[in-house]
């Protein structure tokens, strides 16, 4: 026998995602193409953009397009191994996307498909930071949410749901602002949140979100 072939796990990433890029038969290619170049520059300008001494960046992730089970999930960050033994996938739903122009796209437009993918990649940090601090990192407790907040979305603690859009003049503002990306207009905002509410004490009040129905799962994908 000869000697066994070992590829470093980013190279089998970067091929799988450039074949899903160009894959004859799947519907998906073109969306495929365009959120893998915009979860580089996410990741480049917002999400891990400097290389440190005491640690390497976070890797690419595996984005793919499925249908989840539940119409209300938008998408979904998977920690564990998928069914080929790659970790570190974002499952983007199949159920919000839409053919339009001749190809398949996300049915709320891009700046809304790029908040749902700066979501999950924050998942995908906090796992990598985990590993290297060799702690549990809540999926969306308050470590997550202070991170997405500094960038400037919104999400609910402990729980999937963003509780408005985010803000046009955030860094992910400017980010999606410079992709061309459209804010839309008739973004949806809680107004039973209070301004200012410190979501962490014990004490805390909860508004009601008006995004609850849309949910980024928690079960073993994001755990």
């Amino acid at each position: 026998m000869g000697e066994r072939l070992i590829v470093s796990p980013d190279i089998i990433k970067k091929a799988l995602n450039e074949y899903g890029g160009q894959a004859p038969e799947w519907n998906f290619r073109e969306e495929k193409v365009d959120i893998d170049r915009t979860a580089q520059v996410l990741k480049n300008e917002l999400i891990d953009p400097v290389l440190l001494l005491h640690r390497q960046r976070m890797p690419d992730p595996i984005i793919g397009f499925d249908d989840p089970g539940n119409q209300n999930v938008l998408a979904f960050y998977r920690k564990i191994p998928n069914a080929h033994g790659h970790p570190n996938e974002i499952i983007m739903s199949t159920s919000q996307t839409i053919k339009q122009e001749g190809r398949m796209m996300w049915e709320y437009g891009l700046w809304s498909r790029d908040e749902v993918t700066a979501h999950e990649m924050g998942h995908g940090l906090l796992n990598f930071l985990a590993k290297v601090e060799n702690k549990e990192i809540p999926a969306h407790g308050k470590r997550f949410c202070e991170l997405l907040e500094g960038w400037g979305l919104h999400p609910t603690p402990n729980h999937g749901a963003h509780y408005q859009g985010a803000d046009a003049d955030s860094p992910f503002g400017r980010i999606e602002k410079s992709l061309g990306h459209k804010r839309p207009e008739d973004v949806p905002r809680d107004s039973s949140k209070p301004v200012k509410t410190d979501w962490w004490k014990p004490e805390k009040t909860k508004g009601r979100s008006t995004l609850t129905g849309w949910i980024c799962p928690e079960w073993p994908l994001t755990k």
